[in-house]
């Protein structure tokens, strides 16, 4: 009997996944033996002081991984002293620790990119595994849904810039895979895969504060969307899955307050509302330098919560007295954040040579010749159109009051993407939702086509 020939599936999110490393993995080569591309994905210390990450916040990252190796914390250091590091989460500096760890201070970085390689692979299948949960009968959704996100580059870029972002992303989309399919299954395994996901993305980035009203809303759209009116078991898995996620958001919180006295998983919030916000509603007046004066008066972080109580006192001043300008900020970061393409990102190692030097502009020089005017602009063209389709479904859905799915969404956005907007940021700022904004765009279509175009609503 002949053997039918093994055919690769675009549905399948296994093979999703293969395809992904492969394209990854080549990437990477690609990136690893160009000179100039090699240069700028190094951290920017030593002979590689000068490249492209240059004045970023990569080794807020890898100082506290050094620290936690050498002296048994995530320290970083104020005033000629190691404290206790209060701007980072600890979860991103523990991965590139156990690399340092494993392969050694000179020769980690490489490994670590290959981890990463395999491990932002998981986004694809966790999208299709998202999308098959929350829109069943979509035959071809999860295939064109994988093309579509893979040629955004949302999940591919090596900059050490956004890695944490998407590291971040990516640990968010795998567990709220799980936890929809622990859900719809009932599965104590797959909540607990769940809540150790999340968990752990709480600890890499300080914005899954607000993820607790999405947890508790997921367990009522799935029991809705599923007709399942919940019973002891139901009930046990959101107990245990809300209490615990809870307990791990709030952990980046409870260490500051153990250590400064102030519950907050960060200080950056309300830095960035002093440093981007008030100074561009301010326009750098006297009354901003004046409040940057009093703000270096406070001795960190001894005086920590008094510094951050002045920064939320004065930014409220500031929004109260000038809000078209607040208003007018926020349009523009929000639009700087929804639109951006990840192009940027992706082939930023390539174009820039040395960041003090002359040549070092041709970043900017090379942003504004004719096909990169034109890959950029398309980009933002893409995405201004995917947020018409997703306003335009949203209406149709409103109109017939149905809103259950486009609940989630918003809860989904607002946690994620509102505090990005205080300091913009760009695209990197949406990954944790760009596949949740594909998946709407492309499900609104089938509505469409299927209620406008299709005969008898044969999709």
């Amino acid at each position: 009997m002949r053997k039918r020939p093994y055919r690769v599936s675009l549905n399948n999110p296994w093979h999703q996944y293969l395809i992904a490393v492969i394209f990854n993995l080549f990437f990477l080569a690609v990136l690893w033996n160009s000179p100039v591309a090699y240069r700028n994905i190094q951290i920017p210390e030593g002979e590689y002081s000068d490249n492209c990450m240059a004045g970023t916040d990569v080794t807020t990252y890898v100082s506290p991984a050094r620290h936690f190796l050498e002296h048994g914390g995530f320290l970083i250091r104020e005033a000629e002293e190691l404290v206790p590091d209060y701007h980072r989460t600890v979860g991103y500096p523990l991965i590139i620790s156990g690399f340092i760890e494993l392969f050694g201070e000179q020769r980690y970085l490489l490994p670590l990119y290959i981890f990463h390689c395999l491990f932002f692979a998981l986004a694809y299948p966790s999208i299709t595994v998202i999308s098959r949960t929350l829109f069943p009968g979509r035959d071809r959704m999860p295939a064109i849904l994988f093309i579509l996100t893979l040629i955004t580059g949302a999940y591919w870029s090596m900059i050490p810039y956004v890695l944490s972002d998407l590291f971040f992303a990516v640990m968010l989309l795998s567990g709220f895979a799980a936890g929809v399919r622990g859900i719809v299954r009932r599965s104590w395994w797959l909540i607990a895969g769940h809540i150790i996901l999340i968990g752990f993305a709480a600890q890499i980035r300080p914005a899954l504060l607000l993820y607790i009203p999405v947890e508790i809303f997921l367990f009522y759209y799935l029991w809705k969307k599923q007709g399942v009116r919940p019973h002891g078991r139901d009930r046990s898995l959101f107990a245990l899955s809300v209490v615990m996620i809870s307990f791990f958001v709030m952990l980046p919180s409870l260490r500051n307050y153990a250590n400064y006295g102030f519950f907050g998983p960060s200080d950056i919030i309300y830095k960035n509302f002093s440093d981007f916000l008030c100074r561009d509603v301010l326009d750098n007046n006297q009354q901003y330098r004046e409040f940057k004066e009093n703000s270096r008066e406070y001795s960190l972080p001894g005086e920590l919560s008094e510094w951050i109580d002045l920064q939320k006192d004065f930014s409220a001043e500031v929004i109260m007295e000038n809000p078209v300008r607040t208003a007018g900020y926020l349009f523009r970061m929000s639009a700087r954040n929804l639109t951006a393409p990840h192009w940027h990102y992706v082939f930023k190692p390539f174009w820039i040579t040395h960041i003090k030097s002359k040549v070092s502009h041709s970043g900017r020089a090379y942003r504004r010749t004719a096909p990169a005017v034109i890959v950029f602009n398309s980009g933002r063209v893409f995405y201004v159109l995917i947020y018409m389709i997703i306003a335009a479904g949203m209406a149709v859905r409103l109109k017939e009051g149905v809103f259950l799915d486009e609940t989630l969404l918003i809860l989904l956005t607002a946690a994620l993407l509102a505090p990005t907007i205080i300091a913009g940021g760009g695209s990197r700022m949406r990954v944790p939702v760009e596949g949740f904004l594909l998946m709407y765009s492309l499900n609104y279509l089938y509505m469409f086509r299927q209620r406008y175009f299709t005969e008898k609503g044969a999709v």
